[in-house]
């Protein structure tokens, strides 16, 4: 079974996100149960995967998927018999050369995501990073611009819960950032008429400590559903 380090040395240098998902933790969970249907399709070709890291460069996804593979998942490249990689041709080269060199093309990223590699669901984005968000999603990329780095955790039992934490250079951008988030709920929870994603809005809460924000926020499948679309 591959190690970390070893799942690390193929993230490719122009990482600006990674997520990380335990599809041995995530299976018949309360948190597999909770999640959007279309985020659960994206996952299917992985089923035999016990562990995945998808990297996304501001354009294509990368994912590197550990596991004891009985053929190739649909689409991707069956490097051993307990990893796999799939993404576009140019990704998994990189993620090839990468690999040669014994070290991942992206330290800090990996180093910044440690406190959520082994949550069931984590995730690192850097905060100069463009995200393919639309519609209420939108917001949510000039809200990263004020940190230098985001973590994400995900768990459930009845709800999902998701933590975010926005690392910023200094106090003064936490306080912006602290202060748009705010009055962004604040303006979205007046407009909004449908009760599910309402609530959702009304249950987020923000705390900020010197340069770092927490926000942390529970919501059912239709309330998430709403708010990324």
């Amino acid at each position: 079974m591959a190690h970390e380090s070893e799942l690390a040395s193929y993230v490719p240098p122009d990482t600006v996100a990674l997520a990380v998902v335990h599809f041995d933790r995530l299976r018949n969970s309360d948190l597999q149960r909770t999640l959007p249907s279309a985020w659960l399709s994206a996952l299917v070709p992985f089923q035999e995967a016990n562990l995945a890291w998808i990297a996304y460069n501001g354009r294509d996804l990368l994912v590197i998927a550990q596991g004891h593979f009985s053929s190739p998942p649909p689409g991707a490249l069956l490097v051993t018999q307990q990893l796999a990689l799939a993404g576009s041709g140019v990704q998994v080269r990189a993620a090839m050369r990468q690999h040669a060199t014994h070290q991942s093309g992206a330290p800090q990223l990996i180093a910044q995501a440690e406190s959520v590699l082994e949550q069931p669901i984590g995730a690192i984005i850097r905060g100069d990073a463009q995200l393919p968000l639309s519609g209420n999603g939108a917001n949510l990329n000039r809200m990263l611009h004020f940190t230098r780095y985001v973590t994400a955790a995900a768990d459930a039992d009845s709800a999902l819960r998701i933590k975010l934490t926005g690392s910023c250079a200094g106090p003064e951008n936490a306080s912006h950032l602290e202060e748009s988030l705010r009055a962004l709920i604040t303006l979205a929870t007046a407009e909004t008429r449908a009760p599910g994603l309402r609530s959702l809005l009304k249950s987020i809460q923000i705390d900020r400590e010197a340069s770092t924000v927490h926000i942390h926020l529970q919501a059912d499948q239709a309330a998430l559903q709403q708010l990324l679309h």
